[in-house]
C-alpha cells in the first residue's frame, strides 16, 4: 500500500498518512505559513517529492495554496476557517484557569494567573499550596512593574507604550526610596525588561515581600501578543530558585503549552 494512501494505518489503528499530511500543514503553519517546497520540506524534515505529494492532496481539499508565480505554498481557506472557528469557541479564562491547577498540582506552590489592565499587572486567579503561604497577592491585586515577577514579565513583553505610563509613576517612587525597587532610572528598567525577554521567564527573590520568591512567564494568543502571566511564588527557602530546576521548568512549560492552547505559534 503506498504511503499516500488514506487507508495505511498504524498498528495502534491511526492513519499514518492523516498525521503526515497534518504534520506537514502544522509546519507550514508554524513557519508563517509561506514557504517554498524546498524550505517546508526540510522545516518538516520530509524528502521534498513526499512532502509534495501530500501537498496536492491539501491543495485539493484547500487547506493550503500555492501561488502560480512564484510556486510558494500559503494557508488556505479551509485552515484559515477551521483556525478561527477553534478561536471562536476558546474560552482564555478557563484555559488558563485549568493551567493553574496543572501547574499546582505539579509543583504543590502558590500560582497566580495575571493579566494586564488599567493600572498594571492585576491578579485575576489564585490558587494556593498545600501549605499555608502568607502572600498579600490576591485577586484584584496589581503588581508592580520593578517589584515583581510577573510585572517584569509584562515589562519584558508589551509595547513599550503600553508600560511607559506606569513605569514612569513606579520610578518616581522608587527614586523617592518609597518602596525599594529593582530599576531607578528608565534606562536601567529596560535593560531589566530585556534580561527577562531573552530568558523568558521573570525572577524576584524578595523585592516586594521579603522572605518569597517568585517566577514569571508569558502566556501569548493567537496573534503573538501577550495574553497573560503564569507565576508561582514561596517562601525563601523551601522554593526551589534554580533557574534550571524543576520549579523554573514547569512554569515556562506550563506557559508555553497554554500558548499553543491558546492559538499561539510563539512558543
Amino acid at each position: 500500500m503506498s504511503a499516500t494512501s488514506l487507508t495505511t494505518k498504524t498498528d495502534k489503528g491511526s492513519v499514518q498518512s492523516a498525521e503526515v499530511g497534518l504534520n506537514l500543514l502544522v509546519t507550514l503553519a508554524e513557519n508563517g505559513g509561506d514557504l517554498t517546497l524546498s524550505a517546508l520540506s526540510a522545516h518538516a524534515q520530509m524528502a521534498p517529492a513526499k512532502a509534495h505529494r501530500y501537498l496536492v492532496s491539501l491543495v485539493r481539499a484547500g487547506f493550503v495554496e500555492q501561488d502560480a508565480r512564484s510556486e510558494r505554498y500559503t494557508l488556505g481557506p479551509q485552515a484559515i476557517r477551521v483556525g478561527l472557528v477553534a478561536i471562536g469557541r476558546l474560552d482564555m479564562m478557563e484555559e488558563a484557569t485549568n493551567a493553574l491547577y496543572r501547574l499546582r498540582d505539579r509543583i504543590d506552590e502558590t500560582v497566580l494567573l495575571a493579566v494586564w489592565g488599567a493600572h498594571g499587572a492585576t491578579v485575576v486567579r489564585r490558587v494556593d499550596a498545600s501549605r499555608p503561604v502568607t502572600v498579600n497577592a490576591r485577586v484584584g491585586s496589581v503588581l508592580p512593574l520593578l517589584r515583581s515577577a510577573t510585572g517584569l514579565v509584562f515589562g519584558a513583553f508589551l509595547p513599550r507604550d503600553t508600560v511607559e505610563p506606569v513605569l514612569t509613576t513606579e520610578l518616581a517612587r522608587a527614586r523617592e526610596g518609597s518602596p525599594p525597587a529593582l530599576a531607578t532610572t528608565e534606562q536601567a528598567a529596560y535593560r531589566l525588561f530585556e534580561g527577562v525577554h531573552q530568558r523568558g521567564i521573570g525572577f524576584v527573590d524578595g523585592a516586594r515581600l521579603i522572605g518569597i520568591q517568585s517566577f514569571s512567564a508569558p502566556v501569548f494568543n493567537a496573534e503573538g501578543d501577550l495574553a497573560c502571566a503564569l507565576t508561582t511564588l514561596g517562601p525563601t527557602g523551601s522554593f526551589d530558585d534554580r533557574p534550571d530546576g524543576p520549579t523554573a521548568l514547569a512554569v515556562l512549560d506550563v506557559a508555553r503549552d497554554l500558548s499553543v492552547r491558546l492559538g499561539s505559534f510563539k512558543v
